[in-house]
């Protein structure tokens, strides 16, 4: 199964922020939307980064009240993981395993998101295989 099956309506509503936003505007969008992380891009719109909702959790618990003073870029992950639309699942679990991350970006070629995966998607995904397979 290719990861762009796995793409739901939902998971194509991406939030973004850009690379000179502060924490409390991402963490803002997390928590009014849901979104269990924001991409970060920068002003040439190219994705530079990731923020999760533990990222900023673990911001708070660590600056406490400096957290309204800081850039975006101060707790974003830099080394971007994600797949292609059309890989199959199983390399999505392989990164998502060795990389130790529950959503995963799925970026075209040219550098277009087409949504998010995540662990419960992937697991759903398996999990309909193995029954279709043993039914």
């Amino acid at each position: 199964m290719q990861l762009l099956d796995l793409v739901t309506a939902e998971a194509k509503n991406i939030r973004t922020v850009y690379d000179h936003h502060s924490i409390f505007q991402a963490a803002d969008i997390v928590f009014k939307t849901g979104a269990p992380s924001v991409l970060v891009i920068n002003t040439a719109k190219r994705y530079v980064g990731i923020v999760t909702e533990q990222d900023i959790i673990l911001a708070i618990k660590k600056y406490k009240q400096r957290i309204l003073e800081l850039k975006i870029t101060e707790i974003m992950s830099v080394d971007l993981m994600a797949c292609s639309p059309f890989e199959q699942i199983d390399e999505a679990v392989r990164v998502m395993g060795e990389y130790k991350i529950r959503n995963l970006p799925i970026i075209t070629e040219s550098g277009n998101l087409s949504g998010f995966i995540n662990l419960n998607t992937v697991a759903r995904a398996q999990l309909s295989s193995i029954i279709q397979r043993w039914g």
